[in-house]
């Protein structure tokens, strides 16, 4: 086979590698991978990552819309409450004030009979008095024995009279005035009603609202269902793609033996720590769970320090525009053992591919390219036969 064929599939290995690593979720995607298409899947996968974070938002987005929704018709049911009984109050003035009312007319109907029984009477005795006339004056005088009785009898004529018109005045004013409190209450009751009126249109209105907002919520829902079912979608073809990458990369892989020897700290000559172990995390910046395929080796004065092959062997991927790790090389040490070296500031001179390094051998400087990364430090893996161990199985001679 042609070298320039050769070191072609080579770097397709590489890129397959890289997809290995990535830990984002992806968006479902309509192509079948083959063997030789692995030179094209780090752009597809880089393209498909960003739909994915956008479902992601989406449903981050639809999950915040439905909390705001829900707290609205939180809101609303206290409003609905605090009016409902507003309503409950003017009712019971409503019937209270119709109760007053009926004692009303209760009482007038009460004063009109006592009004209508003293005109009655009052009619029979002026009847009767008219049709005596004077006479009936006159008896009564004539009846009298003497000047005192006299007297006595026409002052008792006049009380009689004074006392009529008296009772028919009052019950006249009696009247007006019942009258008058039944149109004040007639009129508080109507004032009332009006008020329970508004409030009840103000009731349907707010519970109008609420119907909306639960079948905003419910569509919202159907919205997250649907992006999750498309997310779960995602994961079962993550996952044998993911199947197909690594049974390339074995197949891919030199035959060989290990090398041998014990692994060689990637960086020296400087304190450092794993800032993110091997394996399930929170992604520290976006947040969400995500498998790290490796471990982050920083320190507070590794940007630009010098990275060394673990152990020697051949180069088999450099790439320098990767999307999660910006630049990274992998080099195969036989066995089926691969190490991973990501997130270069830049590359030794003259490194290329299907080269083979030495044990030590400086092939890279500490940096922070790609995407997510928060600072500089060195993203180093080691794949056994196609999958990702842990590193630190491993045993490092020269670890600080």
């Amino acid at each position: 086979m042609p070298l320039k064929l050769v070191s072609k599939n080579i770097r397709a290995i590489a890129i397959v590698v890289a997809l290995v690593l990535m830990t984002g979720y992806l968006m479902p995607f309509a192509f079948i991978i083959k063997a030789d298409d692995l030179s094209d899947m780090q752009k597809k996968y880089d393209s498909l990552e960003t739909q994915q974070k956008q479902v992601l938002q989406q449903i981050e987005q639809n999950k915040s819309i439905m909390t705001s929704a829900q707290n609205q018709i939180n809101s609303l049911d206290q409003n609905i409450s605090l009016v409902t009984e507003q309503v409950d109050l003017l009712n019971a003035r409503i019937s209270a004030l119709n109760a007053q009312i009926l004692q009303k007319e209760h009482e007038l109907s009460d004063k009109q009979k006592n009004i209508v029984d003293n005109t009655t009477l009052l009619k029979d005795r002026l009847c009767a008095i008219y049709e005596t006339g004077e006479i009936s004056y006159i008896a009564v005088l004539l009846s009298s024995d003497n000047l005192p009785s006299f007297l006595n009898r026409i002052e008792l004529l006049q009380t009689i009279t004074e006392h009529d018109n008296k009772l028919l005045s009052q019950m006249k004013i009696d009247k007006q005035v019942i009258e008058s409190d039944k149109k004040s209450i007639e009129a508080s009751r109507s004032a009332v009603k009006i008020s329970q009126n508004n409030l009840v249109g103000k009731q349907n209105d707010l519970a109008q609202q609420k119907d909306e907002r639960s079948k905003y919520i419910n569509q919202t829902n159907a919205n997250i269902n649907n992006l999750e079912s498309q997310n779960a979608e995602i994961n079962k073809q993550l996952a044998a793609t993911d199947a197909l990458i690594k049974k390339t990369i074995k197949e891919r892989q030199s035959k060989g033996a290990y090398v041998g020897g014990d692994f060689l700290w990637p960086v020296q000559n400087m304190n450092t720590y794993i800032s993110s172990p091997f394996g399930p995390r929170i992604h520290p910046i976006t947040h969400l769970p995500s498998f790290h395929s490796g471990i982050d080796i920083a320190g507070g004065d590794i940007y630009e320090h010098p990275i060394l092959a673990a152990n020697a062997g051949k180069i088999i991927a450099v790439v320098t525009g990767d999307y999660y790790y910006g630049k990274y090389i992998v080099i195969d040490h036989g066995g089926g053992i691969s190490t991973f070296y990501g997130h270069e500031y830049k590359f030794e001179a003259g490194l290329k591919v299907g080269q083979t390094v030495s044990r030590g051998q400086t092939i890279a400087y500490v940096g922070s390219e790609g995407a997510y990364t928060t600072g500089p430090h060195l993203h180093f893996g080691v794949l056994l036969k196609g999958e990702y161990v842990n590193p630190l199985n491993y045993t490092f001679g020269n670890r600080k």
